[in-house]
Parts: C-alpha cells; structure tokens; sequence
C-alpha cells in the first residue's frame, strides 16, 4: 500500500509540473520596507547626534540632513538611522585625521533646490 501511495504522489507531481509549465509566478509588490523606532531608541538617536554634533563640530551635517526640513525631529526614523551612521563615520575621520571630502561626507544640497539641474 505504501508503495500506491508512492506511486500517486509521483503522478500527481507530475501533474501539478505539467500544468504550471510555463505559467510565470505572480509578482510579489514591491514594499516600501518601513521600521519604526520606539521613543526610546528615537530619543537615544536624537541625543547622540545631538552629542555628535556639539562634541565634532558636524552641525554642518545635521544642516545638510535636514535641509528643507524643519528639525531634527522630522526625519524619518530611516534618515534618522542613515544620519547617526553617517556622523559616527565623521567621528571617525575627526580623529582619524581624514578630510570629510575625502571620505564623501559633504553633498551638493543646491540639487535639492526646487527648479535645480539634476
């Protein structure tokens, strides 16, 4: 018996093969992958950039983050992440010695103009 089974199962695998031959997987919709900070974590992030920048001198950087943005407070919890990555890497070049240029920190914010050339 349990060889009839066997034998079944084989059939309808190779019916199931048969019939989706050729048929193209339904595509799956691109998410917008969102991650939210709790208070906590966004008030820790917000308090070390805040550090970052009084300790650095990367009040330039928080600038350029927040260009055409009220605060701070209003980036994203993704820009907020983004933004505490890039100002530890600015530490890092701080005392390392490392021009920001040279470790690409310092954008062109005058594209984020209205009516600029991309």
């Amino acid at each position: 018996m349990k060889q009839g089974k066997k034998v079944d199962l084989e059939l309808l695998a190779e019916v199931i093969a048969g019939t989706v031959k050729g048929v193209r997987p339904a595509k799956r919709p691109q998410c917008i992958e969102r991650f939210r900070f709790d208070e906590i974590t966004r008030d820790a992030c917000i308090r070390r950039i805040r550090y970052l920048r009084k300790a650095y001198g990367l009040q330039w950087l928080v600038d350029q983050a927040t260009f055409n943005r009220p605060a701070l407070e209003t980036l994203e919890d993704s820009e907020l992440s983004a933004l505490l990555s890039t100002m530890e890497r600015a530490r890092e070049c701080a005392v390392e010695g490392i021009a920001f240029e040279d470790a690409g920190l310092v954008r062109d914010t005058s594209r984020l103009l209205p009516g600029a050339a991309t």
